[in-house]
């Protein structure tokens, strides 16, 4: 069935979809804040780029600092944008009459928690971008990115799995 065939389906925010949309929210203005907090007293030169093993390896102007916020803000709209209208969505399974609300109830709830998560995932990276040019820590660790990898594809293979189990 293509997308514009698919059946409309109004689906109301869950107390689930809400809470994990005040996370977001809050990680974007968690990031706006620390960007304010944080400006006058950032060295000129702070991390921009961390090494697999977690250590800033490449440094930059202090204004790069402005690059996650940014983002955080770009992919919240973004997201908040493409869950409203969970029909348009590519899913790895047909969408039928039976199966819409479902499919479309798990899309929209892998998208909140994806949203929460690499929001998040930025406020972190963030702060510790903070006080590695501040001096206080070396950077995000060599756990951080198996730890993020496990989370986003946990995220995604739950969402499969109830997906397939929802066809």
């Amino acid at each position: 069935m293509k997308p514009s065939e698919r059946p409309i389906i109004d689906l109301p925010y869950t107390f689930q979809d809400l809470a994990l949309e005040a996370v977001a929210l809050g990680g974007v203005l968690l990031t706006i804040g620390l960007l304010i907090l944080f400006w006058p007293v950032l060295p000129a030169s702070i991390p921009t780029h961390f090494g697999v093993t977690g250590e800033a390896d490449s440094w930059g102007d202090k204004r790069t600092i402005f690059i996650l916020p940014s983002v955080s803000v770009m992919l919240y709209l973004l997201l908040t944008f493409v869950r409203r209208d969970p029909r348009k969505l590519n899913y790895p399974w047909p969408i039928t009459a039976q199966n819409a609300s479902r499919q479309y109830r798990l899309a929209c709830s892998v998208l909140s928690w994806l949203k929460a998560e690499v929001i998040l995932l930025f406020g972190f990276m963030e702060w510790t971008t903070i006080r590695t040019a501040l001096g206080q820590v070396k950077g995000l660790g060599a756990a951080f990115m198996p730890v993020v990898l496990l989370i986003m594809f946990g995220t995604l293979g739950v969402y499969f799995y109830f997906a397939y189990r929802s066809r």
